[in-house]
């Protein structure tokens, strides 16, 4: 939201939240935004996996390109083992972007211009 407004964005979000969470192997997802070189901005999915479940990078984008227009599709995706929770069970976004989305340049390995290997928090 930006001045009270929910902006094109959050509702680019919540299409590639609910996209990804139909995925089979999805337990729960958040989508962020983060700085990228060449666009300002892109999508990332943090996603929790199903217990025994397995899922690719490629594959949850391949998911979303089947499943949303094309450019909505998260350029990024990090699985994590679980998400920060606040008291009510609601994902606490404030936990989930501050320090990922504060970070300059994409944070994957995928499509990453500076060549960087994995993860770097």
């Amino acid at each position: 939201m930006r001045g009270g407004w929910l902006d094109r964005g959050d509702l680019a979000r919540m299409d590639v939240g609910k996209a990804i969470a139909s995925h089979p192997a999805v337990k729960e997802v958040a989508v962020i935004r983060v700085p990228e070189n060449r666009w300002g901005e892109s999508v990332k999915a943090l996603v929790v996996l199903r217990e025994g479940k397995n899922a690719t990078e490629e594959e949850i984008i391949v998911f979303c390109k089947e499943n949303l227009a094309s450019y909505k599709k998260p350029r990024y995706v990090r699985f994590v083992s679980s998400l920060p929770k606040n008291p009510g069970g609601k994902n606490r976004r404030e936990r989930i972007e501050t320090p990922i989305s504060k970070k300059a340049g994409p944070v994957s390995s995928r499509g990453d211009p500076k060549g960087r290997k994995g993860e770097t928090h």
